[in-house]
């Protein structure tokens, strides 16, 4: 089997526009900026991510377990 090497554009698994918004809400001009998904922090996955980086979000759903587990 060969192994391809795939460009982050066609991994994408979503393009949620409400992650947009909410940094076009904070000032950012559509056209400054683009996000990206980024699997995870190895070398291989890290070097899949457009460069340059200006910042990196976090996004993750806020549930009752999380909380409970954040408060403990």
């Amino acid at each position: 089997m060969t192994s391809a090497k795939v460009s982050s554009k066609e991994l994408k698994l979503y393009n949620d526009l409400g992650d947009l918004q909410f940094l076009w809400g904070l000032g950012l001009r559509e056209d400054e900026a683009e996000c990206c998904d980024v699997y995870g922090l190895d070398e291989e996955l890290l070097e899949m991510v457009p460069k340059p980086v200006l910042a990196v979000l976090f996004l993750y759903p806020i549930t009752t377990q999380s909380e409970e587990e954040r408060l403990q």
